[in-house]
């Protein structure tokens, strides 16, 4: 017999055995060490339409809602909540959020995605600017 006839089926047996043992410590190992994308969302200025405010997209690494605020950003205790949706962890895009009350053309408000329920208002732990975005009422 040959040494090609011998090495070519060894290889492919090789080969199988690596396609169907799948390496489970490889996968749990990425699933530890590559954390989850930081919260966002994109927000263009908008005419409102029905009293809601169209969210281009929205990403949330946890379960938690998107907030629309009017005030200051920086000051919490300025904001005013004019409506919000829960959302479940992940990318949601074209979303619409309710008002409880339509702000005035020209002002300016903001969207802010954080894990807390209800009226409280809890950011994510390392979340930077892209967790919240300003834009103006048209």
């Amino acid at each position: 017999m040959k040494p090609m006839q011998i090495i070519v089926p060894a290889i492919g047996v090789l080969m199988s055995a690596f396609a169907i043992v799948p390496n489970a410590g490889a996968q749990n190992y990425a699933q530890e060490t590559v954390p989850p994308y930081p919260p966002s969302v994109t927000v263009l200025d908008q005419q409102l339409k029905n009293d809601e405010v169209s969210i281009a997209y929205a990403y949330l690494p946890k379960d938690g809602k998107l907030t629309i605020f009017s005030g200051n950003p920086e000051k919490m205790s300025d904001a005013s909540a004019l409506g919000s949706v829960e959302l479940k962890a992940g990318d949601h895009r074209q979303l619409k959020v309710p008002l409880t009350n339509a702000p005035e053309a020209g002002t300016r408000l903001w969207a802010m995605v954080d894990k807390g329920k209800g009226d409280a208002v809890v950011p994510f732990s390392k979340a930077d600017e892209r967790a919240q975005q300003s834009f103006k009422a048209l």
